[in-house]
C-alpha cells in the first residue's frame, strides 16, 4: 500500500512505481480485489475519489465501482469536522469495507 502521508503534489505516478515495487509479476496479475484511493486539491473543491476493482463478479454485476466526494475548500478550512470525515473514508477503505 501506497499512502502519501506527505502531502507531494502530481504524484501518482509515484504511487503507481510503488505499487509495482511492492507486489511480484503474479500478486499483479492474480488480485481477487483492487482498491485505489485519490485525493485531489482543486482551487475550489477537495476531492476523495475511491475506486474498486472486482476480478470475479457474478454477471450483470459491474466490476467496477467509482466513488467521487467532494468539499469546498472554504468549508474545510472551517469545518474541523470535514478533516475528521476524510481520514474515516481513509480507514474505511484501508479496512475493506469499502462496497
Amino acid at each position: 500500500m501506497y499512502e502519501d502521508a506527505h502531502g507531494v503534489n502530481d504524484d501518482f505516478k509515484e504511487a503507481l512505481l510503488e505499487f509495482g515495487r511492492n507486489t511480484d509479476a503474479e500478486q499483479r496479475r492474480n488480485f481477487r480485489i483492487l482498491k485505489l484511493a485519490l485525493e485531489h486539491q482543486g482551487e475550489i473543491l477537495e476531492d476523495l475519489i475511491e475506486i474498486k476493482i472486482v476480478k470475479e463478479h457474478p454477471i450483470g454485476q459491474s466490476p467496477i465501482c467509482i466513488k467521487v466526494n467532494g468539499v469546498y475548500r472554504v468549508q474545510r478550512l472551517h469545518n474541523p469536522i470535514v478533516a475528521a470525515h476524510k481520514t474515516l473514508a481513509f480507514d474505511v477503505l484501508n479496512a475493506g469495507s469499502f462496497s
